[in-house]
């Protein structure tokens, strides 16, 4: 029963973990372009990233292949 506990929280902080890399990266890439942009003087809307949209559908994919693995008994 601890061990189960133990997986599952290594799992969820590893998720978290790279949820938050993604996040930061997205960032980075938005801002990267509202710098080229400035550079290149054009006034254009910057990159829409939906990251809310892609950590759900990453949290759907991911208690589906946790079901999938028999994770729940």
């Amino acid at each position: 029963m601890a061990l189960e506990k133990k997986k599952l929280a290594a799992i969820s902080a590893a998720v978290f973990t790279y949820i938050k890399t993604e996040e930061e990266a997205a960032f980075l890439a938005s801002s990267a372009d509202q710098n080229q942009e400035i550079i290149a003087g054009q006034t254009g809307p910057a990159l829409n990233l939906n990251i809310w949209g892609t950590a759900g559908r990453e949290h759907q994919m991911q208690l589906r292949s946790m079901i999938q693995m028999r994770v729940f008994k």
